[in-house]
């Protein structure tokens, strides 16, 4: 792994998030490791940038509780508990759920890993 690459994920997931996403406020505190105009390090931009990525919102523990919520109210035995899964997808606000993805990560690095 390339010195930027290892900054950039040591940067990550030195903020106390386990699994390095970030909100695009707690990005903008951290450097980038990239951009090194006149030699001094600049802020990152977070989702301004290129190569930000947005963490999937079927990955959020919030998602994963009101899918769960869903089953058990329904009783939904389906494989993965996909019914539910569908139903949260279409009724979003209902669980509280924002539509837009709220954590991500710096791209140069690849996806964090828990």
């Amino acid at each position: 792994m390339s010195t930027v690459v290892t900054s950039i994920v040591n940067s990550i997931t030195s903020n106390g998030n386990t699994k390095g996403h970030l909100t695009p406020e707690q990005a903008r505190e951290k450097n980038c490791h990239l951009v090194k105009p006149s030699g001094h390090l600049c802020s990152c931009v977070a989702d301004a940038c290129m190569q930000w990525r947005w963490r999937p919102l079927v990955c959020s523990q919030l998602w994963k509780e009101a899918v769960i919520k869903h089953a058990k109210a329904t009783g939904d035995k389906s494989p993965n508990k996909h019914v539910s899964a569908a139903y949260v997808a279409k009724n979003m606000a209902e669980f509280g759920l924002e539509a837009e993805p709220y954590e991500g990560w710096c791209g140069l690095s690849g996806e964090p890993k828990a």
